[in-house]
């Protein structure tokens, strides 16, 4: 999905649309940001399609970084305070609410540390090998700390939660950073997209199965 503005575009079409299902689906108010990931995958995928457009383009310059920043403000600065802020507001068990909360504080801050380093640093874009290779021009020491702080806060709070649905969620999340790391290292950022169409799935499976759920214990009450 990530290898050309075409795929880009038709998988964030696609993404949309699961996402918006998703969300109508949901009937549970504190599942309404999880219902939401679906979508948000969605404006990812098409906001790369335009750094496609533009890199393909020598005189399109302002679209290149009005959609490259488009992507990486989705991918660096939405989804480390998203993912575990979702995945807090669907808890029930007291005991794992304050692990919960202290990811989503991490998170937050490292949203804020790459919008730092973005204003202050320059950010590069290039098309490598029928991937996009996105770069921070910052000291190795801040990406490796804030790389490390983006997975707890992105992969932890699916398998620390007490819902077991999202464990299923949180264990393909894993599997497929795994092989996009082990294949991919280079292009992490822009492949790791490539799984978002298995993980929307999922999503809307969770969804669909709470609403089930919920319907069931309305009628036997």
């Amino acid at each position: 999905m990530c290898f050309s503005a075409e795929a880009s575009f038709i998988g964030g079409s696609a993404l949309t649309a699961i996402g918006i299902l998703s969300v109508r689906k949901n009937r549970e108010p504190d599942q309404r940001l999880f219902a939401a990931m679906p979508l948000v995958f969605g404006v990812q995928q098409i906001a790369e399609g335009f750094v496609w457009t533009a890199l393909k383009s020598e005189q399109k310059d302002l679209m290149l970084k009005l959609s490259a920043y488009a992507f990486l403000a989705v991918a660096l600065l939405i989804w480390p305070s998203f993912v575990p802020l979702s995945v807090r507001l669907m808890e029930t068990d007291r005991r794992r609410k304050p692990i919960l909360n202290t990811l989503t504080a991490l998170g937050v801050a490292t949203s804020l540390s790459y919008l730092a380093g973005f204003l202050i640093y320059e950010v590069t874009v290039r098309i490598d090998y029928m991937h996009i290779d996105y770069g921070v021009n910052a000291p190795q020491q801040f990406l490796k700390i804030a790389y490390l702080a983006y997975l707890a806060v992105t992969l932890l709070p699916f398998l620390i939660t007490s819902k077991r649905k999202v464990w299923l969620l949180g264990a393909v999340i894993v599997v497929s950073y795994a092989v996009a790391a082990y294949f991919y290292s280079e292009y992490l950022l822009s492949v790791w997209c490539f799984f978002a169409a298995i993980t929307s799935a999922v999503v809307w499976w969770i969804v669909g199965e709470a609403r089930v759920t919920s319907r069931q214990q309305v009628q036997a009450s």
